[in-house]
């Protein structure tokens, strides 16, 4: 959590050292080269400051320059925001990202900064020796969180606290209790943001197709089951601008079967069978050949969705192994769609 700097040595010097261990540049290459790289951490104007005519947030700009001109494979971060305010600690993991994707270099960060998680593509969490996803963490913080909260309240008596207050002052409690209710409302309304969507979207989307691939299918795609209406919804499909677009009614076809019976459904030659609706083939312009259709169970145990694959690529029809290994992959995705039907129906709810 040190800068490490040479107090005797201005920023574009000790950014200088950071290339001199290369052997590979001439003293003008050098300072070039540190001078830029200064002007890419926005210190350009700070180039012939020594460490201690700068800001704490302006020495860890440097030494993040200082790491990263050498362009290394990979560069560990520990804690490169400690000591730094939110906005500066903000302006040096956003730079370190920038430059990072601009040299192609991998960032191992370590932070106990909740704050900054957001400029990571992958998390995780480490806590008593122990590695875990940051969704269970997040989970496990939340739980912890909603029961001290939940304490702290129970731990005063309000049945006595209530009885003794004047008007004036029952009211104020009642705001105030009234306002922290609505925070925590908001608090869960912001966990269901539009990019925690946009990202169960593209999942489904990414996964659904790689499905399709590794089972061998020109074609994989899942149906929501809207029993309102009585119809199957295509939500996701390989091509994704007709997704939400096409709906078939529940009771016709052969994804409609896997719906309504609640079992998988393979047919050999889809337009031999009197189930088959080519209507979505003469709309996608897509020539159905043989078909595997599986129910998705929601966590009530009710059929809402239907997965589906088209034409295995060698010409065979699908056959009990392709129908088992479906099912491996259907239930993940079944729970992908939940997830995000949920967030969809709270949104508009709201």
């Amino acid at each position: 959590q040190q800068h490490n700097l040479l107090a005797a040595l201005t920023a574009t010097q000790n950014v200088e050292l950071g290339l001199r261990v290369t052997g590979k540049f001439s003293r003008i290459d050098l300072r070039k080269r540190a001078n830029a790289m200064l002007e890419a951490v926005g210190l350009g104007e700070h180039a012939e400051k020594k460490p201690d005519q700068m800001s704490g947030g302006q020495r860890q700009r440097v030494a993040i320059a200082r790491a990263l001109v050498g362009e290394p494979a990979m560069l560990l971060a520990d804690e490169p925001t400690a000591s730094l305010d939110r906005a500066s600690g903000r302006e040096v993991v956003e730079r370190m990202q920038a430059l990072a994707k601009e040299h192609g270099t991998t960032i191992l960060l370590v932070t106990h900064d909740n704050r900054i998680l957001d400029v990571a593509d992958r998390i995780l969490h480490l806590e008593d020796g122990r590695l875990s996803t940051f969704t269970d963490a997040v989970i496990a913080s939340t739980q912890h969180l909603m029961h001290t909260l939940a304490e702290s309240k129970n731990r005063q008596n309000l049945e006595d606290v209530v009885a003794g207050m004047d008007e004036p002052t029952f009211r104020r409690m009642l705001e105030d209790l009234t306002r922290e209710s609505q925070q925590f409302l908001q608090a869960i309304s912001r966990a269901e943001d539009q990019a925690y969507r946009s990202m169960l979207e593209q999942s489904l989307r990414v996964f659904t197709r790689r499905v399709g691939e590794l089972l061998d299918a020109e074609r994989a795609s899942l149906f929501l089951v809207d029993r309102e209406q009585q119809q199957l919804v295509l939500q996701v499909s390989q091509d994704a601008a007709q997704a939400g677009t096409i709906r078939i009614p529940l009771a016709s076809g052969i994804a409609g079967a896997a719906a309504t019976t609640g079992r998988a459904v393979r047919v050999a030659d889809a337009y031999a069978d009197p189930r088959f609706n080519p209507e979505v083939d003469r709309t996608t312009n897509f020539r159905t050949r043989s078909v595997l259709c599986l129910p998705v169970h929601d966590t009530s145990g009710n059929v809402f969705a239907v997965t589906q694959l088209l034409n295995r690529r060698d010409g065979q029809p699908f056959d009990e192994i392709d129908e088992r290994r479906f099912a491996e992959f259907a239930g993940s995705l079944g729970i992908l769609l939940e997830s995000l039907v949920g967030m969809v129906a709270g949104a508009n709810a709201k």
